[in-house]
């Protein structure tokens, strides 16, 4: 499943889900906070990146716990393909492209593609 088809499956369902929905109460479309908008960072892994990513780890954990803007982030390794999300919370989607040219994964091809896309959180019981 390529992330251009995944990615279009995941948009024509989030279409459907307009405020005017009946299904939704109007207060429960929202961001993940009333200041900044929330940015949704997803990662495709190669292969082989348990292994490739190893020397540059600990680098990619620094970076990722010295950027505030960055509120969660995994992988999902179970199954291929590999992928990562991190959740950012910033009204400049610059700084999450910055984040992802500085990231070693990325600068040392751990990282075979990305994709960065607003989110509008419909739902969120996550404590700050």
């Amino acid at each position: 499943v390529s992330t251009q088809s995944t990615g279009g499956v995941m948009l024509r369902v989030l279409n459907k889900l307009k405020p005017s929905n009946p299904l939704l109460k109007k207060n429960q479309w929202r961001s993940y906070s009333k200041d900044k908008k929330t940015f949704a960072l997803f990662y495709n892994y190669v292969p082989d990146y348990m292994v490739k990513r190893t020397p540059y780890r600990e680098e990619h954990l620094k970076l990722a716990s010295s950027t505030p803007e960055l509120k969660m982030g995994g992988a999902f390794t179970q199954e291929e393909p590999y992928l990562g999300l991190l959740v950012f919370e910033t009204n400049e989607k610059k700084l999450v492209e910055d984040f992802v040219k500085n990231d070693p994964y990325y600068k040392n091809n751990v990282i075979s593609s990305y994709m960065v896309r607003e989110w509008t959180v419909v739902r969120n019981e996550y404590k700050k």
